[in-house]
This record gives C-alpha cells, sequence and structure tokens, in this order.
C-alpha cells in the first residue's frame, strides 16, 4: 500500500491501464522507462500475469535503437550485423537457457557504443566504413584513445565481414604507454 501511495507509481499505473493494450512485455518495453514500471513488471512476472524473462538480455534489443538511429544505410546495416549477429547471437548461444549477467550486457552495451562512436565521426567527416583509410582510423584513435582502442573489436569483426578492407585493428587488449624506467610519469 505504501509503494502505491507514492507520487510516481499512480502515473505509471493510470498509463499502463489506459493504454487499451493487453499488458505484455513488448507494451511496457514501449512505454517511458522507470524504476517504478520495473517494480511493476516484476510483480506482474512474480504473480504470473506475465512471463518471466531475462531483463537484462531484453534490455540489449534497445541496441537496435542505435542501429535505427544512423544517418547512413551502410551504417545502420553494418551496425545491425554486429549487434545483433555478432554479439547478441553469440550471446544466446554462451547462455544455455541461463539469464545473462550484469557485465555480459554492460560490455555488449558498451562495445556497441563504441562501434556507434566510430561510425558517427566517421560521418560527421563525411565518411563510410568502406571509405575509411587507415589515416583516418589513427587519426580516430589519436583523438579517442579509451574508446578508440575499445572500438578495435568493431574494426576487427567489419575487417573480417569485408565491410572494412582498407583498415587494420590491434590484437588484443591495448594499455596506455608506460614511461621508460627512470622517467618521472
Amino acid at each position: 500500500m505504501d509503494w502505491l501511495n507514492k507520487a510516481d507509481v499512480q502515473p505509471t499505473l493510470h498509463a499502463v491501464v489506459s493504454s487499451r493494450h493487453t499488458i505484455t512485455h513488448e507494451a511496457l518495453d514501449a512505454m517511458p522507462a522507470s524504476g517504478t514500471l520495473a517494480h511493476l513488471r516484476s510483480m506482474l512476472v512474480a504473480s504470473d500475469a506475465l512471463p518471466s524473462r531475462d531483463e537484462l538480455l531484453a534490455a540489449l534489443a534497445r541496441v537496435y535503437q542505435a542501429v535505427a538511429e544512423r544517418k547512413l544505410s551502410e551504417h545502420q546495416r553494418v551496425l545491425h550485423g554486429y549487434a545483433a549477429w555478432h554479439h547478441l547471437r553469440r550471446l544466446h548461444g554462451r547462455l544455455d537457457g541461463q539469464p545473462a549477467s550484469h557485465q555480459q550486457v554492460k560490455n555488449i552495451r558498451r562495445q556497441v557504443a563504441d562501434a556507434v562512436a566510430f561510425l558517427d565521426w566517421l560521418d560527421t567527416r563525411g565518411l563510410t566504413l568502406t571509405s575509411c583509410t587507415q589515416t583516418e582510423r589513427d587519426q580516430w584513435l589519436a583523438g579517442s584513445p579509451r574508446q578508440a582502442s575499445r572500438s578495435a573489436n568493431f574494426v576487427r569483426w567489419a575487417i573480417t565481414h569485408r565491410h572494412a578492407s582498407r583498415l587494420t585493428a590491434p590484437v588484443g587488449r591495448v594499455s596506455a604507454a608506460r614511461p621508460a624506467a627512470g622517467c618521472p610519469g
């Protein structure tokens, strides 16, 4: 009863009920995300009014919004392949019916976000992944080293799948340069 009397609960309940849609995960996903909505969903699942689902994995479906927001259809197509086929399909295979971990979801979101940032950087320069040269990739690496080094996974995937034939990306993790012995850091 205390929860029902909280200020943000009543508007959320009203929005759910007045939508005139059957209450499903998809209908709730279409509403603005909030803690109240997440709690309501969990109560509906606990009472078997909604089937249980892996909420972390379902949240990954939001990466498709990042795909749809790309201006260039080439970037949409490449990003969809990277997110859906490289990451999500592989994750589903690894889970074997178990729920996704917070870290697995976080890693995928970060890698897709880094790919988006690189594609957006290309777009602001009138480039595509296909037309990008190694010199331009190196400019990206110099301008945002942390994010750029994390985007190496995307670049390696793009090279393997023939979306970026003029690029190279380091294999393995890239770490910050350390000062030479005796040099101040």
